[in-house]
């Protein structure tokens, strides 16, 4: 649920208030899933911010942990 709250909180414009989320799930989530989406909307935080060596990496992370899931892809593409 954290993971779909910073997602939403992104898309919302509540930037900070998703990545806090996003990196706790990220950080402690086992599950693969959740790892890839929570870094793939980390990346697009972070380029909405205008960091974008941070977004590159995140991008980067979740491209590693499957590059053809379909948010990976819709992010990257955005």
């Amino acid at each position: 649920l954290k993971g779909t709250r910073g997602s939403l909180l992104i898309e919302m414009g509540k930037i900070d208030e998703g990545i806090a989320l996003l990196r706790e799930v990220e950080k402690r989530s086992e599950c693969l899933i959740d790892k890839v989406i929570s870094s793939a909307y980390l990346a697009k935080a972070y380029y909405l911010k205008g960091d974008f060596a941070a977004s590159e990496l995140w991008l980067a992370r979740s491209r590693g942990i499957n590059p053809d899931h379909v948010v990976v892809k819709r992010i990257a593409q955005e």
